[in-house]
């Protein structure tokens, strides 16, 4: 059950249910009202965050034209200062001559106001149009002078006054022009004046009220509407923004300036050369627009409030009744004592009761929504196969349909309990099979006391042949005169007693291992010895001629298990293996072991196991039908006692068997010293 439901389960089970319905009411409009105001502010908050990338944008693309322009001059100033003809006669120090060849760059190229060129040493040689008195003047002070050699690339520069008049505001774009075997022998400058950049900053459309700046890599003015280009040079370094971008990271967002009034900035760097672009508005008329949007939005929101206010009292009225009904008719399906669970055509938990979760270990809000067979696992005992079919029939034909017998549900934990029981088909209003009831319940106590009345039945049988024998052997006994006859008699007496003894020893350990009742004391037991001593136990019991036994078992195995219940599980394999043997047969015990365990072989040459009947071997009561078992005690208990016994220790037990031979191999943990 989610929370929703355990909270109007809560309020509906109050006595005064006008109280829960109008809390409930209230508390409908109060969170309408605080999602439609969230909703409003998220608006609001969402309509600045576009509008501010939308003028983030516009810097972006201010800063990307600005690029393309100086990427343009580059190249040009690339293209020209590579001419064969002009470096070489830089390289014959002809720089007249040189600059010449550059007189018609400021007509071809209108945004190039000048042209001139310097040698190594920052001096001015030649320039095109010439200006009077700056020939010979030293200018590797200037930033494109330093920029140039010490890049030994295209640079431009930072705003700067030139030296020959008129001084106007320029910007200068510089490359080194080497010789044929590419030695640097003079700088190519191309001074483009300020008032281009301002005319290109013209050519970016903004929006609205709005303004494009454009500074130098040191913050200095190269466009703005309200600073004139050849004025003084102004630096806007100090500002956040500019200092920012400036860094290399744009910046968009709100900030006042001196004067105290808000503007919307965004500013993009201008990659590659350090300048910035910026887009500023007074931030009361950028946000005019989303404004007068979000007033109507309010209206809107209002309408909407109210009528979910009418609509919420109708479904508050209609639910509650359908929800009490549906509680009652719930709660009935939990009360049941056998586990119910209900799934859709798609095989998906709608519903799970109490007993239900105590069968699966699994809480109801757990499995809601998951798929059945995932979760639910229906297995069959013989084969470990899915369980499942009679589901599907039940959807196939709309009829119910019962579980088969022996039929295991996987808990949650991996633990195993036989079920059984059946599934009914739930219909829709149209007849059609919508999903499937599926009942279950534990039938592990019927399936004990089945199995009980079985052994017990079983056993009673086993029992009565040797007491037969043993009292009819007492009676002849009594009334022979014949010594050795008598003697015979009670011996035959005593060997049915003590085979009646060894079953009931037997049963005995077979009822503490079905009843989980053995407690495990492993210590480190040396192998051999324990050995040596199970075959000294079987010597003494033997009644017959016992085969030749031997065993080859190191000193240095030990392993990790409980001495008695190991003894006990060796003695059950090698007593069988020499109760089945031939005349003259033998049998063989060896052991082997690596880094994590030890394997034990018991061989025998004895008559082998049927093959029809190996896979019973391990069964209680099972006996071969390939020899006499009328004169060997016992009821076929043996091996499946060892068997449990060597479980309960971690180890494991098989055979190998054919008509001459049977091995026996056991798997237990070792103990490396």
């Amino acid at each position: 059950m989610d929370y929703f439901e355990r909270f109007v389960k809560f309020l509906f089970h109050r006595k005064k249910i006008w109280l829960a319905k109008l809390g409930i009411f209230a508390v409908i409009l109060i969170t309408a009202a605080a999602v439609m105001a969230f909703y409003h502010f998220e608006n609001r908050s969402k309509y600045t965050e576009i509008t501010l990338e939308r003028r983030e944008t516009v810097a972006q693309l201010a800063a990307s034209n600005l690029e393309e322009r100086f990427n343009r001059l580059v190249d040009i100033t690339k293209s020209l200062s590579t001419r064969v003809q002009f470096s070489k006669l830089v390289s014959e120090k002809k720089w007249q001559e040189a600059v010449e060849i550059m007189q018609n760059v400021p007509r071809d190229f209108p945004f190039i106001e000048r042209v001139f060129l310097t040698d190594m040493a920052g001096m001015l040689t030649a320039d095109t149009p010439a200006l009077p008195g700056v020939r010979g003047m030293d200018f590797s002070f200037r930033d494109w002078f330093v920029g140039t050699t010490k890049t030994d690339g295209p640079y431009i520069s930072r705003i700067y006054k030139r030296t020959a008049e008129p001084r106007h505001n320029v910007v200068a774009v510089s490359s080194l022009i080497k010789s044929s075997g590419g030695e640097n022998i003079g700088v190519l400058v191309l001074q483009i004046n300020l008032d281009t950049i301002f005319e290109w900053a013209k050519t970016v459309q903004i929006t609205g009220s709005g303004y494009l700046i454009f500074t130098d890599r040191e913050g200095q003015v190269a466009a703005h509407p309200k600073i004139p280009s050849q004025g003084d040079i102004v630096n806007l370094s100090e500002l956040d923004y500019i200092s920012q971008t400036l860094s290399g990271k744009g910046a968009v967002g709100l900030y006042r300036d001196k004067s105290g009034i808000e503007n919307v900035i965004a500013t993009a760097p201008v990659k590659n050369y350090g300048w910035v672009a910026a887009v500023e508005e007074n931030s009361q008329i950028f946000f005019n627009e989303s404004n007068r949007q979000l007033r109507g939005e309010v209206f809107v929101l209002a309408a909407l409030w109210f009528f979910i206010a009418g609509f919420t009292y109708l479904v508050i009225e209609a639910f509650s009744r359908t929800y009490i009904s549906r509680e009652r008719e719930r709660q009935l399906l939990r009360s049941i004592g056998d586990g119910v669970v209900a799934m859709n055509r798609n095989w998906d938990i709608i519903f799970l009761n109490k007993a239900a979760e105590t069968l699966t270990g699994w809480k109801e809000e757990e499995l809601i929504g998951k798929s059945f067979r995932e979760y639910i696992r229906f297995v069959r005992e013989k084969d470990r196969s899915e369980a499942v079919g009679f589901i599907n029939d039940v959807f196939f034909s709309g009829k119910p349909a019962q579980m088969s017998n022996k039929t295991i549900l996987i808990k949650k934990d991996k633990s195993e309990i036989p079920v059984g029981d059946s599934a009914s088909p739930i219909f829709d209003v149209n007849g059609k099979v919508q999903g499937v009831i599926v009942v279950f319940r534990d039938v592990s106590k019927e399936r004990e006391t089945m199995q009980l009345r079985s052994d017990f039945t079983y056993a009673a049988h086993q029992f009565r042949t040797p007491v037969s024998k043993g009292m009819w052997s007492l009676e002849l006994a009594l009334e022979t005169k014949d010594d050795k006859k008598r003697n015979d008699l009670i011996k035959t007496a005593i060997f049915s007693a003590r085979s009646v003894q060894k079953m009931s020893d037997q049963l005995l350990s077979i009822t503490r291992i079905d009843q989980s009742r053995i407690i495990v004391e492993k210590k480190t037991i040396n192998l051999g010895e324990l050995t040596k001593g199970v075959i000294a136990k079987i010597n003494k019991e033997f009644s017959g001629e016992l085969p030749d036994i031997t065993t080859s078992i190191g000193e240095d195995i030990k392993i990790q298990a409980d001495e008695k219940l190991l003894s006990q599980a060796l003695f059950e394999i090698l007593d069988n293996a020499v109760k089945y043997g031939r005349e003259g047969s033998s049998v063989e015990v060896t052991a082997d072991k690596n880094n994590e365990e030890c394997i034990v072989q018991i061989r025998d040459s004895g008559i082998g196991i049927l093959e029809e009947e190996q896979a019973l071997v391990f069964t209680k009561f099972f006996r071969g039908h390939n020899f006499d078992t009328t004169k060997i005690p016992g009821a076929g208990l043996g091996l499946y006692i060892a068997m449990g016994y060597l479980k309960l220790m971690g180890g494991k037990v098989w055979f190998t068997s054919k008509p001459s031979e049977t091995t026996f191999f056991i798997a237990l943990p070792v103990v490396n010293l």
